[in-house]
């Protein structure tokens, strides 16, 4: 396996490869209708010496209020693999490797994800945002992120304190 960090837009077969041909890289929306932005920084997993994507993980560095202070955070979201690559741990080989260029670069104070309340034990060693958060939506409309979503935080510094509110004052990733 080969992680590596691709820049610009997804070729389309390896688009539809691990998205199904699906909208993950714009203003996706899926079931309840919430927008999301679309990934800066992209990283896949390939099989064999640069062979076939098989996982994806995207990243944004964002600005946002943390605990009513302003923090960089690392987001991080369009998480997925090939489906018939799937129960193999790639998708969380990858995000530990992103993780781990975050913290090298010395990017952010937190990473931040959303995920669905199905996907929440995928981040298994990340913390539950435990009260309010808020995104904007198109039409600058504000909304609070409640189920079906959670929002899921990894401290990337020793000495920083839980999260207990999110202002992200953007779409969420």
């Amino acid at each position: 396996m080969k992680a590596e960090e691709v820049l610009g837009r997804l070729e389309n077969g390896t688009w539809s490869d691990l998205f199904g041909g699906l909208d993950m890289w714009g203003s996706s929306k899926i079931k309840n209708k919430m927008s999301f932005r679309q990934p800066v920084r992209r990283f896949l997993l390939r099989t064999g010496g640069g062979g076939r994507a098989v996982s994806h993980v995207g990243l944004i560095d964002h600005l946002c209020h943390v605990n009513g202070n302003i923090c960089p955070v690392a987001g991080v979201g369009s998480i997925t693999t090939v489906s018939e690559e799937r129960g193999k741990s790639y998708a969380k080989t990858l995000l530990e490797h992103v993780i781990s260029t975050v913290k090298t670069e010395g990017r952010g104070t937190y990473a931040l994800a959303f995920c669905t309340e199905s996907t929440v034990e995928f981040f298994n060693g990340w913390d539950r945002v435990d009260g309010k958060v808020q995104v904007l939506q198109p039409l600058k409309k504000t909304l609070q992120v409640s189920p079906p979503y959670a929002t899921m935080f990894k401290r990337l510094k020793e000495s920083v304190p839980p999260v207990h509110e999110v202002w992200l004052e953007s779409l969420p990733w």
